[in-house]
């Protein structure tokens, strides 16, 4: 499978990418900073300073940092679903 990049992170495997959330219906989930523990089908489980915390998808806005440094902006309402289906969506 190729590197994930901004034009196919939508088909990737997020787990282990760092993520900043941009916009969210929950107030206290903006600004949030980490790495993707987990991914359910409406849920992002980021690991922070503070420990796990639950970021709906729908709803939300996230900034996920690349592994070649470049970032890219996801509406959350696009990763709604169980991550093993998202990746075969065309």
């Amino acid at each position: 499978m190729s590197p994930v990049q901004a034009c196919n992170i939508l088909r990737h495997e997020l787990i282990g990418l760092q993520l900043r959330v941009l916009k969210s219906s929950y107030r206290r989930n903006v600004g949030l900073r980490g790495r993707v523990l987990d991914e359910t089908r409406n849920l992002i489980v980021v690991s922070t300073v503070k420990g796990p915390r639950m970021v709906p998808k729908n709803g939300s806005t996230f900034e996920f940092m690349l592994q070649d440094g470049a970032s890219t902006r996801v509406d959350g309402g696009a990763l709604v679903g169980n991550p093993e289906d998202r990746v075969l969506r065309r």
